[in-house]
């Protein structure tokens, strides 16, 4: 953890969205956690994108995109 969040404080030279999705990919692979690393990752996620949007409200949530298919993306989970 103590190299995760130096690289994406710094780095400004990865697109924001990528860098939202990296950063997502590599803490869920660490999985620091027992339970809820989905759910902190998510969080680390809308953060970078908050952090990278220059306006003072945001207008979109990425986790609520992702929310929408949730449903249907468990029956293909369980179909296959």
């Amino acid at each position: 953890m103590t190299r995760f969040f130096p690289r994406f404080n710094t780095d400004a030279l990865l697109d924001a969205v990528l860098k939202a999705g990296v950063m997502y990919l590599l803490f869920v692979t660490i999985h620091l956690f027992e339970d809820g690393n989905g759910r902190v990752a998510h969080t680390l996620m809308e953060l970078q994108l908050a952090c990278a949007d220059t306006l003072a409200q945001r207008f979109y949530s990425l986790l609520a995109q992702m929310q929408l298919g949730h449903n249907a993306y468990y029956a293909q989970l369980e179909a296959a």
